[in-house]
């Protein structure tokens, strides 16, 4: 730091649980102290009771941006015995990128995820939030007579209640301190085709409804267009896998389904000021294929769900889907039409469609413009 005093993004990779003792009175120590840049990167990092400390050393006011990617929280007891360790850690974080450590052996914990948003995200107001969570919900199926039915079942268990409390902790911490500051949110992990049911988290009532009120971008990543593309309206009903369960409260746990949209129409509802919906599609699909039908489920589907939980429509204005390899197609909402309710009782709007120019004219001014 002495050498590049403006030096703006600090690197920490792996775990310095080995004689942190001495590091405290080291000049590393005193350069990590110089450190006035704005962003912080903890790769593959372990933090614990006593090596969390050494975080303190780093410009507290200066950072702004928070990459924490597959890194690790653990902490048994107080975070530290230095009374002065003060929350949030770095007040003034406005960015913050988040992927989650993979899954091995089953080993689904949320330690870190509990330590993280009272670290770093609670007092904080960012503007931009990415996540990945390093896991998937899972369904056990319904193979019976399979051997290993018993196995997959407690997997099922174990990690759809890991993911559930793990995005709840995440999303409902973001709904109580960046209510007023967010403007994007990215979910980088692929839509698939387990998801667990977001109703408890829509439906808290401890928290302020439809409080995101600067959201401009919401993106989604598919691989296979295929996904997206389905019959209108969709199979909501949950999975009967978890009937296999013997006990109530592990079915309930366990619960998950396996419709796309109504993961989306349960996340867009949640951020339901969202000015813009991005689906990425991974390269090598054929946007050309979308059929016509495909633009109902944005135009009928998701305010009517938002309405239903949110108790309005939110101000959804712009659906976007495609990448920069295979291009893009959108649709913008005719503003000067009022929503409309069908004879189903969805709510829609009425859309024009959007040339590949305007799309990512649009995705670069609502990403780009923090």
């Amino acid at each position: 730091m002495e050498l590049f005093p403006d030096l703006d993004e600090l690197r920490l990779l792996g775990s310095p649980a080995r004689r942190v003792s001495l590091f405290g009175g080291s000049n590393l120590s005193h350069r990590f102290s110089l450190f006035k840049g704005s962003s912080l990167v903890l790769r593959s990092a372990c933090f614990t009771n006593h090596s969390f400390p050494l975080l303190r050393q780093i410009g507290r006011e200066t950072v702004t941006s928070l990459y924490f990617n597959e890194s690790k929280l653990h902490f048994s007891g107080p975070y530290s015995g230095d009374d002065n360790l003060r929350f949030p850690m770095f007040p003034n974080l406005k960015r913050v990128k988040f992927i989650g450590v993979p899954v091995t052996s089953n080993n689904y914990r949320v330690d870190t995820f509990k330590s993280f948003v009272h670290v770093f995200l609670i007092g904080c107001q960012l503007t931009h939030f990415e996540i990945s969570y390093g896991f998937e919900p899972f369904c056990s199926g319904k193979l019976v007579s399979d051997p290993f039915i018993d196995a997959r079942l407690q997997r099922m268990v174990k990690a759809n209640v890991a993911y559930i409390r793990a995005r709840e902790k995440m999303l409902l911490a973001l709904r109580q301190n960046s209510c007023a500051s967010l403007k994007v949110f990215i979910d980088h992990d692929r839509l698939g085709e387990t998801f667990i049911a977001d109703d408890a988290i829509s439906q808290r009532q401890d928290i302020p409804l439809s409080p995101f009120r600067r959201m401009k971008l919401l993106v989604f990543r598919v691989s296979d267009l295929t996904l997206i593309c389905q019959q209108y309206p969709p199979n909501d009903k949950d999975c009967d896998s978890a009937s296999a369960l013997s006990s109530l409260r592990t079915r309930l746990f366990a619960q998950h389904h396996h419709s796309v949209w109504r993961h989306i129409s349960y996340q867009y509802s949640f951020f339901s000021e969202s000015e813009c919906i991005f689906v990425e599609i991974e390269p090598g699909n054929n946007l050309s294929t979308l059929p016509f039908s495909f633009w109902e489920y944005p135009t009928r589907r998701l305010m009517s769900i938002a309405r239903i939980l949110e108790y309005r429509p939110g101000a959804l204005r712009y659906f976007i889907v495609g990448n920069r390899v295979d291009g893009y197609q959108g649709i913008e909402r005719v503003m000067d039409v009022l929503l409309r309710e069908n004879e189903m009782e969805d709510t829609c709007w009425e859309y024009s469609f959007m040339d590949e120019d305007n799309c990512k004219r649009l995705l670069f001014e609502l990403s780009s413009n923090l």
